[in-house]
Parts: structure tokens; C-alpha cells; sequence
């Protein structure tokens, strides 16, 4: 007797597409992350702190004629390691080229005067005296705070102490280290190095010779 066949499934044909799911397409499988649930609060730290002096620093860039004390403040603050590196940047100089709150000149100006003066004394003074009163005394000038000078004489009242002090610091040199300065400058150029100065300097009891080349030479002589 013939074993019987079993019958064969009943393929359903799909169902059709229609209505609002035709007009909205295939249906694609999203690559989107999931949503991250919130984790509440963002505790204080460093990073919160260091946006924060960074935000204000670059709205009071704009009034800097009026409150350049507080701009080297935040400066001041922004320049610190842990600071700037929350913020993402390798140096503070590199925090300054990137968000170009101010030029590093400029910074480093308004952080020496707000680590020098008083704040009312700071404005008294103005911005630019304030600097130039502050490069006389680094320079040995006996000069005050709340002495009416201007900044033309404190720049160069400091411009003749600094003269002078490397004026002296010259005469000093022994007359072989400044024979041998030469000897060595026209050794260079006869190799080619036309614009390298060098120039015979005390560095405490020793004697030394600076040379300066540009950067341009330096890497032909590297090459060579």
C-alpha cells in the first residue's frame, strides 16, 4: 500500500502595500546611536569652569579699552595647565590662536599688569601706562604709580636704562671674545650663512658666543 504524501504548506502571498505605508517607503533600519538618558546634573569640575572664564574672556574682548583689568584676569586663569587642557588645548598659546580672543603679545601684557597692580590703580593708569610704567621698574626706573608721566617718557626713560645696562654688559666682554665673534662671523658667511650675526656675551663668569641665523638657513645647513 502507498504511504500517502504530506501535503505541501499553503504559501500566503504577502500582504499588499497600501495606504499611509505606501507614501512613507520601505521602512530602513535606523544607524543612529540610541538616545543616551540623561545623567543628570554635570558635577563642577574643571572643564565646566575653564568654558565659563572662556566665554566671559571673549565677551569682554570687545570692551577691552574699559575693562582690560578684567580680561588679564581671565586671562590669568586661562593660562593655568589644568585650564586650558579641560578645554581641549595643548598650550595656552594654542587656546588664544584658536578661539583668537587676543594676540599672545597682548596677553601676556594684560596678565603682567594685573600681577603687578591693584585694580583701581591699574585703571587709574590706563592700559598702555600702566604696561609701560611696569617695563621702567623691571628695568631698574624708580618711577610711581601716581606719577603724571606719559607713556612716550616711561618707554623711553626704559629704552635708555636698557641701553645702558647692555652697554655695559659689553664693555665687560674680554677683547678676545669680541675678536673671536668676529672671526666666527666671517667664517660663516664665507660658508655661505650671509646673515649670521654673532655676537660675544657673559653668561655669569663664562664667555660665550651667541650666533643668530635665520630659520631659512638653518634648514639649508641642516640639508647640506
Amino acid at each position: 500500500m502507498a504511504t500517502p504524501r504530506p501535503a505541501r504548506p499553503r504559501l500566503r502571498p504577502p500582504a499588499p502595500v497600501r495606504g499611509s505605508a505606501l507614501r512613507r517607503g520601505p521602512v530602513v533600519a535606523s544607524t543612529r546611536p540610541p538616545a543616551r538618558e540623561p545623567a543628570g546634573d554635570v558635577p563642577p569640575g574643571p572643564a565646566v569652569d575653564a568654558r565659563k572664564t572662556l566665554d566671559e574672556a571673549l565677551a569682554v574682548r570687545g570692551r577691552i579699552a574699559d575693562e582690560f583689568y578684567r580680561l588679564g584676569e581671565l586671562l590669568v586663569l586661562l593660562a593655568v595647565g589644568d585650564v586650558f587642557r579641560a578645554l581641549g588645548f595643548r598650550s595656552f598659546e594654542a587656546l588664544l590662536r584658536s578661539t583668537q580672543l587676543t594676540g599672545r603679545t597682548t596677553a601676556y601684557k594684560l596678565m603682567a599688569v594685573v600681577k603687578q597692580y591693584p585694580r583701581d590703580v591699574a585703571l587709574q593708569m590706563g592700559r598702555a601706562r600702566a604696561y609701560a610704567l611696569l617695563r621702567l621698574q623691571a628695568e631698574g626706573g624708580a618711577v610711581q604709580p601716581d606719577e603724571d608721566h606719559s607713556v612716550r617718557d616711561l618707554q623711553e626713560a626704559a629704552k635708555k636704562l636698557r641701553d645702558a645696562r647692555r652697554g655695559a654688559t659689553r664693555s665687560r666682554v674680554p677683547a678676545a671674545g669680541l675678536r673671536r665673534a668676529d672671526s666666527l662671523r666671517r667664517w660663516l658667511r664665507r660658508r655661505g650663512l650671509i646673515r649670521a650675526r654673532v655676537r660675544a656675551v657673559l653668561v655669569g663668569a663664562a664667555l660665550w658666543q651667541r650666533v643668530l641665523l635665520p630659520d631659512a638657513e638653518v634648514e639649508a645647513l641642516i640639508a647640506g
